[in-house]
């Protein structure tokens, strides 16, 4: 009877772990911008700066209520990389990207990404036989 009752919470555990649905959306990768904005989003008028001139790039990934915040610190003209998120549903995300220095924040980028779907199954479960 223990035997049965331990197979069947294993098999149980085994089918739910199974069946978990994983999401993913990213990575991506912004350049931080190598002008200065005098003017507006709408209308920019853009100054050229120095290749040292601190940055900071910041990422949100928004879906529902759930969000995520990132930000490296970079220079203008250099890459950065921000990592794949696993969102908890597989709609739509809008993500925003926006470089920040000490005369303030710059204008966005936006874009809406649809997670694709991942499975990880669990590890090998392990099996005693009991006396």
């Amino acid at each position: 009877m223990k035997r049965i009752l331990i197979l069947a919470a294993l098999g149980m555990l085994i089918l739910s772990s199974c069946a978990s649905t994983w999401y993913k959306v990213g990575p991506w990768q912004a350049t931080a911008p190598v002008n200065d904005n005098a003017g507006t989003c709408l209308s920019p008028i853009l100054l050229a700066v120095s290749l040292s001139t601190p940055r900071t790039i910041y990422l949100s990934v928004v879906q529902g209520s759930w969000v995520k915040l990132d930000s490296l610190v970079t220079t203008a003209g250099t890459s950065v990389s921000f990592p794949a998120l696993n969102p908890p549903l597989g709609t739509a995300c809008t993500v925003r990207c926006w470089a920040r220095d000490v005369g303030g924040a710059g204008c966005d980028t936006t874009r809406t990404d649809t997670p694709i779907v991942t499975l990880l199954p669990p590890a090998r479960p392990t099996l005693t036989v009991l006396p």
